[in-house]
């Protein structure tokens, strides 16, 4: 059996998780990443030493060839076959936290139990900032559940003010017959136009127009 890939949605949901930054930064326990969470263990460039600003093309590319690193490690540390959801929500795992090797919920899945599996996975939530992600995660390994809308963040620098892009049409299309919201753009609201004035339409046929004959008798007769 081939080794899996990540699909596009997965891929959208781990860039939503990261956002994208074009210039290092450490994240919130410390590490030097930069482009979408990529660190000096992820081999290639060294946030460390880089000094310039990524475009947000060399980001994902760079992205591009990380995934295809964890995507390696989670298809080694299962023995059994992962549903594409699964597989797409330990990879996210594993980009975080570098851990699908040695993961307790990933041996119970492989010894058959699933229940236990999905509830372990919440057993990684330090640091406190990462618990929205982990239980996003568990959803998607348990439930199928994508979180991500196909938008992400782009900052120059971190912190600091960021833009929302429309990571689908940036990284290549989502699987998807309804494309995602591009949020970052206002939605035009049609103006109302005041309604044309004509005059009144004649009075034709039925009572109206009796009354209308009767009225016109009266009055030629008073004169």
């Amino acid at each position: 059996m081939p080794d899996m890939k990540t699909s596009l949605q997965g891929a959208m949901e781990i860039i939503g998780h990261e956002a994208i930054v074009l210039t290092p930064y450490k994240d919130s326990v410390g590490v030097l990443t930069i482009g979408v969470g990529h660190t000096k263990a992820a081999g290639g460039l060294n946030p460390a030493t880089f000094k310039g600003k990524l475009t947000v093309k060399e980001a994902f590319d760079m992205f591009r060839a990380d995934l295809a690193k964890y995507e390696k490690r989670v298809n080694a540390a299962f023995t059994v076959t992962l549903k594409q959801h699964e597989f797409d929500a330990a990879v996210s795992f594993d980009f975080n936290t570098g851990a699908i090797n040695r993961a307790t919920w990933v041996k119970r899945f492989n010894a058959g139990d699933r229940t236990g599996a999905i509830r372990d996975i919440m057993q990684w939530r330090k640091p406190p900032e990462i618990i929205s992600r982990r239980q996003k995660e568990q959803k998607l390994f348990g439930q199928g559940l994508y979180s991500g809308d196909g938008t992400g963040l782009v900052y120059d620098r971190f912190p600091g003010p960021a833009r929302r892009v429309n990571l689908a049409n940036e990284f290549g299309g989502l699987p998807s017959t309804q494309p995602p919201a591009d949020t970052h753009k206002p939605v035009p609201i049609p103006t109302i136009l005041p309604a044309p004035q004509t005059s009144p339409a004649p009075v034709s046929g039925g009572f109206w127009a009796r009354l209308a004959e009767m009225i016109l008798k009266l009055f030629k007769g008073g004169r």
